[in-house]
């Protein structure tokens, strides 16, 4: 039977080698009214033959996913004939790939790296966050609301989320930390995507989104530089996460920052080279919990602790931080206040199991407790139109008769055209110039170790550069990576690593050609009956430190020897291996069997070598396949 050819004229669409925005929005709709779907799901079923699991996987972003998937998608379109320029060249190529490996119309505003958060209002309406702002883009659903539901029910099922009418929504989380809401039965069904920057901000860039101003930014870094406790509130999409983590990018570097949370809400590339992520699990009654873990790391001496969102019994381990030698650090909290903010980090502490210190505590004594570990407060506001993240509040925390006492140092206020202005109303309290004071201080004490760590960073360049000149690409990466962890920002070693992997993937692409090859090669000499050629290409799989290719042919190698020598030569090697317990043994004599039913010997054979397998111990038979692998 013929392969269907999906051609130029199959299609009705007249050649045209370059497409503009216009024509390729209209060439879109044109695609998706008459691609049938038989051919998207020709091209699925390709995909999964073609390319592994992690990489198709469209909820994964490993590196080179999309040009792996498009360059199959590439070769199936040329193995059936399709005109790639006649059709838009890439842009149909692109088009496919966003269908069957990615987000449907969704997948060009994903495709743009500063787009952050995509929602979909209905089928032809989204609203877009891009660099920092929010605007209102029309999408092209074909098949509306249907096709609508089933991009979000095959959105879950490939995040392993069941979804029911039962069970009507599914949140699912990306490689990188981003989240996907999913609710398909809905009447409108509803995809809200939030995805994580590329990279972590700095505080130039969140000046430049207008997130805060220059004085509010040098007040903060003065504090971050003292380690100061920052507790950042607001509501939910606030910004609180990246809030923070720029805030930690400010920290001295010789700092020692312990991150607790779950999952990826706080990366460790470009926020501080002294950071340690620890993971924990939202369940209380978990081993694991993040408040076991949280409480765990006060046992490490003097660190700067971070939780990456308070929302349970961890919040005990900040008041705890104190009297255990915790110097500042930070954490997230969801709320619009920040006197509540405080309030809900009091109660959330009083229900941890570890509190031994809050038994028989006043009201106002766990007051005091919160305002003697929190520094700051930082509330952070969400524009209703554009969407623009700002710091709506910065507050101090001064410690009171009866708890604490917010003292207000910046307030910002939101014009009608939502420009926002941000005014000083109050000095620094006592308590934190003296903090302040000390910032002073430490920043001559910070000189020598500075000074230490620029040589610490040529001393590794220097030697990535070396292993590089000599091929070493792995370890050139190591060190590579060693270097950013100090310096996230080293021009020299951005370029290099860049350099590295390049050649890293170069030899990844070049050992897969050698492994497709020598399969060919293998096949072809195992269909024209040559073992001497098999046995030097199983061989060669081995020098080559191609392991799975090895195996593959060591057990190509076995099967045609099984096949084409003589009887006598098979049964004499399934013997050989029958006395090392070998499997092998079992497979040949079966041979012999396959190639001569009525054969005298082999039966006896076989069962003996079953009945000396099966009660052989598990060291023996390693053993045996061990000397097996060393007779290619």
């Amino acid at each position: 039977m013929s392969r269907r050819a999906y051609t130029t004229h199959r299609f009705g669409l007249p050649p045209q080698d370059c497409l503009g925005p216009a024509l390729l929005q209209s060439r879109r709709r044109q695609w998706q009214q008459e691609l049938p779907e038989r051919l998207l799901e020709e091209i699925r079923f390709y995909l999964l033959d073609r390319v592994p699991p992690e990489v198709l996987h469209p909820l994964s972003e490993p590196r080179g996913r999309e040009r792996v998937i498009r360059r199959a998608i590439r070769e199936w379109l040329e193995q059936n004939q399709v005109a790639l320029l006649s059709q838009g060249g890439e842009s149909l190529v692109a088009y496919l790939y966003g269908e069957v490996a990615g987000f449907g119309p969704l997948q060009p505003f994903l495709a743009d790296p500063e787009v952050t958060e995509v929602k979909l209002i209905d089928p032809q309406t989204a609203l877009v966050e891009r660099a920092g702002r929010r605007s209102r883009h029309a999408v092209h659903f074909a098949g509306g609301v249907e096709e609508v539901r089933r991009l979000a029910q095959r959105l879950a099922e490939l995040g392993g989320q069941a979804v029911s009418r039962r069970n009507p929504v599914a949140q699912v989380q990306l490689s990188d930390g981003s989240r996907i809401l999913l609710m398909p039965f809905e009447e409108v069904p509803q995809i809200f995507i939030r995805r994580r920057a590329a990279g972590a901000f700095d505080l130039e860039t969140l000046l430049a989104y207008g997130t805060l101003d220059e004085q509010v930014a040098a007040y903060l870094r003065a504090l971050a530089g003292a380690r100061a406790f920052f507790l950042v509130a607001g509501p939910s999409g606030a910004g609180k996460t990246a809030f923070l983590e720029m805030l930690l990018s400010l920290f001295p570097p010789q700092a020692h920052i312990v991150v607790v949370q779950q999952g990826t809400e706080i990366r460790k590339e470009g926020v501080h080279p002294l950071i340690t992520l620890l993971e924990g699990s939202d369940d209380p009654a978990s081993p694991n919990s993040l408040e076991t873990v949280a409480m765990q790391t006060l046992k490490m001496g003097v660190i700067s602790l971070v939780i990456g969102e308070i929302k349970g019994p961890e919040a005990a381990a900040i008041l705890h931080g104190i009297s255990a030698g915790v110097k500042g650090g930070g954490a997230t909290i969801h709320t619009d206040d920040p006197e509540e903010s405080l309030r809900r980090l009091a109660r959330l502490a009083r229900s941890s199991r570890f509190s031994d210190i809050f038994v028989g505590a006043t009201a106002e004594e766990l007051r005091q407790s919160v305002a003697r570990s929190i520094q700051v407060v930082v509330q952070l506001e969400q524009a209703p139109n554009s969407g623009r993240r700002y710091v709506r509040q910065v507050a101090e925390v001064e410690v009171a008769g009866p708890g604490w006492r917010l003292h207000p140092v910046f307030a910002a206020q939101a014009l009608p055209s939502e420009e926002i202005v941000w005014t000083r109303v109050a000095e620094s309290c006592p308590r934190v110039q003296a903090l302040l004071s000390t910032y002073v201080e430490t920043e001559e004490a910070v000189a020598p170790l500075e000074a230490e760590r620029q040589a610490e960073v040529a001393r590794l360049l220097s030697s990535a550069a070396t292993l590089a000149r000599t091929g070493e690409w792995e370890a050139a990466g190591h060190l590579l990576e060693q270097v950013l962890s100090l310096s996230p920002q080293e021009a020299a070693a951005l370029h290099l690593l860049q350099r590295v992997r390049q050649e890293q993937e170069r030899a990844r692409r070049s050992r897969r050609d050698q492994a497709e090859q020598l399969r060919a090669q293998a096949h072809q000499a195992a269909e024209r009956g040559d073992l001497a050629r098999l046995e030097w290409l199983a061989g060669e799989a081995g020098r080559a430190h191609l392991p799975e290719v090895d195996r593959e042919l060591d057990a190509l190698l076995w099967q045609s020897r099984a096949r084409l020598l003589p009887l006598d030569e098979v049964l004499a090697l399934a013997l050989e291996h029958m006395g090392r317990n070998d499997r092998r043994a079992v497979e040949l004599l079966q041979a012999v069997l396959q190639r001569q039913p009525d054969h005298p010997e082999a039966p006896f054979y076989l069962d003996l070598a079953t009945q000396a397998i099966a009660s052989a111990a598990p060291s023996t038979a390693v053993d045996g396949a061990a000397c097996s692998e060393g007779e290619k």
